[in-house]
């Protein structure tokens, strides 16, 4: 059990980081 609290914990790391990289690249995107 504790393997998958492991890869859990870093897919909500991952997916936190991944979606404030996304935030901050949209508006570069627009111009």
């Amino acid at each position: 059990m504790t393997e998958v609290l492991n890869t859990l914990m870093v897919a909500s790391l991952l997916g936190g980081i991944f979606c404030k990289v996304s935030q901050e690249v949209e508006p570069i995107r627009k111009y």
